[in-house]
């Protein structure tokens, strides 16, 4: 997951913890929608939902042998071995125009 902010150099914080400064990458789980809260002294805090959602026809494995895949990623697939779908976090990158304030 990539985060960009004008001016760079935001700290970006997501409430599933992990932090980092702007312009930068976290490795996240997919299966979790979460808010990127940004902060930059000089700037008005910003807010940015992600959600967690379903893309369909984008495999994430390889059917090896009838109701067996190789390199699931999705939680359902693993009810629904023939489900050609995975999940992706939206907005990516996530980006904000950060506005002069407090």
């Amino acid at each position: 997951m990539r985060f960009q902010s004008q001016p760079q150099g935001a700290l970006v914080t997501t409430s599933l913890g992990p932090s980092c400064v702007t312009p930068c990458s976290l490795d996240l789980s997919r299966f979790d929608g979460f808010e990127a809260v940004f902060t930059k002294a000089g700037y008005a805090s910003g807010k940015v939902l992600v959600a967690s959602i379903f893309s369909p026809g984008r495999s994430d494995g390889v059917t090896i042998a009838p109701g067996i895949r190789f390199g699931l990623t999705d939680r359902n697939s693993l009810s629904d071995p023939g489900a050609n779908f995975r999940r992706e976090l939206l907005p990516n990158p996530v980006q904000i125009v950060l506005q002069p304030g407090q």
